[in-house]
């Protein structure tokens, strides 16, 4: 439950950063998860002592789901 809402907190800041980009340009892939790093990572990460040794898929989807979007991916890909 916890890592679900954490992702969906993910998601909301990830709009952020796309309006950020949208507005100052797009960025390169080094550049791109410099954001990220300091944005969404801590969101994903909170309490990770805790449940961090169990794989957690929404987790793993808001990372890819950013990758695929940045190299301009469809999301079925």
């Amino acid at each position: 439950m916890t890592k679900e809402t954490l992702a969906k907190q993910a998601i909301k800041a990830l709009g952020s950063i796309y309006r950020y980009q949208k507005h100052f340009g797009y960025f390169s892939p080094k550049q791109a998860f410099k954001p990220f790093d300091a944005m969404i990572t801590p969101i994903l990460c909170y309490s990770a002592e805790i449940w961090g040794f169990q794989y957690a898929e929404c987790i793993e989807r808001v990372h890819i789901n950013y990758c695929k979007r940045l190299c301009g991916l469809n999301k079925h890909v």
